[in-house]
């Protein structure tokens, strides 16, 4: 008799002050054929209050009528004092009000004790369950949802106070001295002078060049215009190129394995700034003077990888140190990568170097 063995194991609450109704659904429990029943009858108000802990049960049969108060008040005391199992309220009588009432107050059945039989029960026990997993999974995601969102506000609000103290302090005051470069030489005009002052003239050639240098890498830094020009691959090596010029003594070596057409448009600038940020990490906090950069598309997936013989770390020592100066960057990275249909490992130990590696299927 296999198919009659049980399966799962049922934690029930019935709260009911009646012991005949409490004898017929025990008796209907005994029926259910794919789950072992742990019962637990309560036959007060009073003494359901003084149930321990919340999440002990995984569902609730309990009465409507139940003296001093009724069964969707104690639901709404369950509720509040954090017990989450769905509650299938019961009736001796069927009742509209009674039922729309239930439901709204968050019952996740309602069931007349007249005809309720033991294959109705199940099934209602059994899409009790299924639901109030889904509303748990449902509150999850929009909490999730909610903390993405806050997280996207503050990196949104993070990038302006950048880009307003990089305007202010280099081109603002790059502009000011030009300003008051030229003020000197109108200055010099009025007064009669007609020959220029090749010394300030030298010195503004050179203060708007370095002007020209801050505005590209901050445009770039907003959006890499070679990314829209020339692809990935050309974005990739003006990455590989800025990074030498940071650190000449490092050897990067970069490995391309796929054409431009083979990447798809959607995870090219997330790949763009992975490695934007994945390099300005090795230069800043590694010490490596290995570095390995490769991007490959081989039967239908788009790997990228990132490696490094620098110092490394201890990721969970970062994850749980709130303020640790990696740990926004490397979740930056990982988002990007699975908001993107990616999938992103980091594997790193101190001493050992750190090695990142982002997966995509593609079509």
């Amino acid at each position: 008799m296999e198919s009659l063995r049980k399966t799962r194991l049922l934690r029930m609450l019935l709260v009911d002050d009646d012991e005949d109704d409490y004898l017929i659904f025990r008796d209907m429990l005994s029926e259910f054929k794919n789950w072992e029943v742990q019962l637990q009858w309560i036959s007060s108000y009073e003494a359901a209050l003084e149930l321990p802990k919340p999440g002990f049960y995984d569902v609730c049969l309990m009465d409507y009528r139940l003296e001093p108060g009724n069964g969707i008040e104690l639901m709404k005391k369950f509720q509040k004092d954090g017990f989450t199992f769905p509650v299938i309220i019961l009736t001796s009588h069927g009742d509209h009000e009674v039922d729309m009432e239930a439901m709204r107050e968050g019952a996740a059945d309602f069931l007349d004790k007249g005809q309720v039989n033991s294959q109705l029960l199940e099934r209602s026990i059994r899409y009790s369950i299924e639901h109030c997993k889904n509303l748990e999974a449902l509150r999850q995601s929009e909490n999730q949802l909610r903390i993405l969102s806050s997280k996207l506000m503050e990196a949104q609000e993070n990038e302006r106070k950048r880009v307003a103290h990089e305007l202010h302090d280099s081109i603002g005051a790059s502009l000011t001295a030009v300003k008051y470069g030229l003020e000197l030489e109108v200055t010099r005009a009025g007064e009669g002078k007609r020959c220029l002052d090749g010394a300030v003239l030298g010195q503004l050639t050179s203060t708007v060049e370095a002007t020209i240098k801050d505005l590209k890498r901050i445009y770039g830094n907003l959006r890499p215009l070679i990314l829209d020009d020339l692809g990935i691959l050309a974005a990739m090596r003006s990455l590989v190129r800025q990074f030498r010029e940071v650190r000449p003594n490092a050897s990067l070596v970069e490995t391309i394995d796929a054409e431009e057409h083979e990447i798809p448009e959607g995870i090219k600038i997330v790949i763009y700034r992975i490695i934007q940020e994945a390099l300005n990490n090795i230069s800043k906090h590694s010490d490596a003077d290995q570095v390995e950069l490769a991007l490959s598309n081989k039967r239908g997936i788009v790997l990228l990888s990132i490696r490094d013989n620098g110092r490394g770390f201890d990721l969970r020592e970062i994850l749980m140190e709130d303020d640790h100066r990696h740990k926004l960057g490397l979740q930056s990275m990982k988002e990007r990568a699975e908001l993107s249909g990616g999938a992103f490992t980091i594997v790193s130990s101190k001493g050992k170097g750190t090695t990142i590696k982002v997966t995509w299927p593609v079509s």
